[in-house]
């Protein structure tokens, strides 16, 4: 670690001079303070790796600062060596009982300082490594019990319905009046519909989590998937006499990906496209040849659109803007859409207006026909759509 840097505090200027030199040469950053009240300035202003701190100064002794930066919580993990004339016993325990991680007495051997500069060094970064697990673990702690609050909420609410619809279906009234049983097994498939989705996105996102994300890259044709996602959503897009519209080649095109998974992205796609719509607005579905080298997949919609800061957090699971009560869900639907883009090396990227609706597009890598040997995932191009990324952006 002999790029750290080291603050020495000492009011004897020689001293200080010495050690600067040495622990410069030993290829360390030195700063320098000449009494107890510039050393604390110095140390919470520069915030040092390591602190040398002589004992004997006129102004604030060395135990004493050590006690002050202990107090301070920027600096009570900050490795301190005392260095002191004072040899007794009693005067080590003192220091170590201030605060000091180790304690060095003069004449000093430079080895020897130097051999516990480095040890309190290592310290140090055992330290702030371990720290670091302990906020990560924590974090996913706190997202883990969110996750299970959030699924749990999320899950009560088309459940009510489907315990609702059930007890209409056993009335004798709904048997005898073909509009409301209708109704009822409206309910009853829309509710059962978003379980699913929220089950299987959960499962998707918790298992890849573990075991990553594993591709199967065969040739897909987009035209078949396309029109199986439709008539997943067939019933949902009657019942908000939406107005879908299929802009697709002539001739059948084909892609390199995994077929499960990018069926899943158009099924998140479309179903945001449709919960988010406005009753009786428009879908757009689209395929763009790029060459003969990809195609770009093209989903828009005339919804509520996403609030500009709400956009930049758009693929986080189980964000929930705080307020925008029309905006439901988990979120998860994106996260697992981005998830199998990046996996697929795929560009993308949200355009949306609020209030006007969303434009949604990936790049795909196309296959020359349906008997192509598919890529490796390793040997999978790369659709660029934005250069190198995939990005969220809000449409003047």
């Amino acid at each position: 670690m002999s790029s750290a840097t080291i603050c020495i505090v000492d009011d004897n200027e020689a001293n200080r001079d010495l050690l600067e030199q040495e622990l410069a040469d030993a290829g360390y950053r030195v700063i320098t303070a000449g009494s107890g009240h510039a050393g604390l300035d110095t140390v919470l202003r520069e915030r040092p790796d390591l602190l040398l701190l002589d004992i004997m100064m006129p102004d604030l002794s060395g135990y004493e600062v050590c006690r002050i930066l202990r107090r301070t919580d920027a600096t009570t993990a900050l490795p301190i060596i005392l260095v002191t004339a004072k040899t007794g016993t009693r005067d080590e325990v003192i220091g170590l009982d201030s605060g000091a991680n180790d304690y060095v007495t003069k004449p000093i051997n430079i080895e020897t300082l130097l051999a516990r500069v480095r040890t309190q060094l290592r310290i140090k970064t055992l330290q702030d490594e371990l720290r670091r697990n302990y906020e990560s673990f924590m974090r996913l702690d706190r997202a883990r019990q969110e996750m299970i609050s959030m699924l749990t909420h999320d899950l009560k609410t088309p459940l009510m319905a489907v315990s609702a619809s059930t007890k209409l279906l056993l009335e004798p009234e709904t048997a005898r009046d073909e509009n409301r049983l209708n109704r009822v097994a409206s309910l009853l498939l829309k509710s059962t519909q978003k379980m699913r989705e929220l089950v299987e996105d959960f499962l998707h996102l918790a298992r890849w989590d573990q075991t990553g994300l594993v591709l199967e890259i065969e040739v897909c044709q987009l035209q078949e998937i396309i029109q199986d996602t439709l008539d997943v959503f067939s019933h949902h897009i009657r019942d908000r006499a939406l107005d879908v519209r299929v802009d697709l080649p002539a001739e059948p095109v084909f892609v390199y990906a995994d077929k499960a998974l990018l069926s899943r992205v158009w099924q998140n796609l479309l179903s945001n496209a449709v919960k988010y719509n406005r009753d009786g607005g428009s879908v757009t579905l689209e395929v763009r040849l790029r060459g003969d080298s990809h195609v770009v997949c093209v989903i828009e919609d005339t919804g509520i659109g996403i609030p500009a800061e709400v956009l930049p957090r758009v693929y986080d699971a189980f964000y929930r803007p705080t307020g925008r009560k029309e905006i439901e869900g988990t979120g998860l639907g994106l996260a697992v859409v981005r998830a199998i883009l990046h996996a697929h090396k795929s560009g993308h990227r949200i355009i949306s207006t609020e209030g006007e609706g969303t434009h949604f597009e990936f790049a795909l890598p196309r296959a020359p026909a349906e008997d192509a040997t598919p890529p490796t995932v390793e040997a999978l191009a790369e659709s660029p759509l934005v250069t190198g990324s995939s990005s969220a952006t809000v449409a003047s």
